[in-house]
């Protein structure tokens, strides 16, 4: 689990080629509020992400290369003082994208064509990285006609069965293709699948503390 919250927030939040001078990123972090509860070992927090993208930078965007992304959850501690579990959420993250992605429908052609190039994208990652028995697609015509098959979908729904959820799993791919070729995949490997609101209620994170 710790590694994987790892690999989500250093992926998600820039190319990790140092080579890449286009792709958006994380430039800082800073610390809205945090509350301690010790008879719990619970920490609530709310952080600012900082974001900006140096293509918008070099084509002078009109509304700005740089937005804030709000993160609000907690922390678990077990008896040791570790971090064993946290439960977190990105807010108003579809509103915040849609604004930020504005600019680069009109730079590419529309929002249809942004969407083909996360086809692209997608397909790409899965015929590098999913080969053998992480292997998801027969070819790229397949992997292609299923992704523009499916609804877009959104960053507010980014945990389901649509193509924003496979091209956000596409950036992790490279990582781990044993965990994350599945989810690019037809299968949605248990991550972009239907997941009914109500599920996002049902776990409890902080059994770890007891």
């Amino acid at each position: 689990t710790n590694l994987g919250a790892l690999e989500y927030f250093y992926r998600l939040a820039g190319p990790l080629e140092l080579n890449d001078t286009t792709t958006a990123r994380c430039v800082g972090v800073t610390e809205r509020w945090m509350v301690c509860e010790p008879g719990k070992r619970q920490v609530a927090f709310e952080v600012l992400f900082h974001f900006v993208n140096p293509l918008l930078q070099q084509i002078g965007s009109p509304v700005g290369a740089t937005w804030n992304i709000s993160a609000m959850g907690v922390f678990v501690f077990d008896r040791e003082g570790r971090i064993c579990s946290y439960d977190w959420d990105l807010r108003r993250l579809g509103l915040v994208v849609e604004a930020a992605w504005a600019p680069l429908y009109q730079l590419v052609g529309g929002e249809a064509v942004f969407n083909e190039q996360l086809v692209q994208f997608t397909c790409q990652a899965a015929a590098a990285f999913c080969t053998g028995a992480n292997s998801q697609y027969n070819n790229q015509a397949d992997c292609e006609k299923f992704l523009r098959s499916l609804p877009v979908g959104n960053y507010d729904s980014a945990d389901q069965d649509n193509l924003i959820c496979r091209s956000l799993h596409a950036a992790l791919v490279p990582l781990r293709p044993a965990v994350h070729c599945a989810h690019i995949g037809p299968s949605g490997g248990g991550k972009c699948v239907p997941h009914p609101p109500n599920s996002l209620f049902t776990d409890d994170f902080s059994v770890c503390s007891a």
